[in-house]
């Protein structure tokens, strides 16, 4: 069985259509950005990476991905901050 889905990037966002087989039409998913006020720091880059976390996850969803505990190897996405090396443990006596 063929699978596909339509993904377009919009101002705020994606929108996701994916193929509804009941009615031959389209269903549509909304990924949004977060909005921050402007008395809040905002990612420096300006992209919210968790809808972009979210929307990777929906594709390998649909496309039958699943994560399980059971499997030796699974594909994760993890959200890491670069400009922050983690301190190094401190042994007190």
């Amino acid at each position: 069985m063929d699978q596909m889905m339509e993904i377009r990037r919009v101002v705020n966002g994606f929108i996701v259509s994916t193929p509804n087989e009941e009615d031959d039409g389209f269903t549509q998913y909304v990924f949004e950005m977060a909005e921050y006020p402007e008395n809040v720091n905002r990612p420096e880059d300006g992209e919210d990476l968790d809808t972009w976390k979210n929307l990777f996850y929906f594709i390998m969803n649909h496309f039958g991905y699943y994560r399980s505990k059971h499997d030796d190897k699974v594909l994760e996405l993890n959200i890491t901050n670069l400009n922050h090396s983690a301190e190094a443990p401190v042994d007190i006596d």
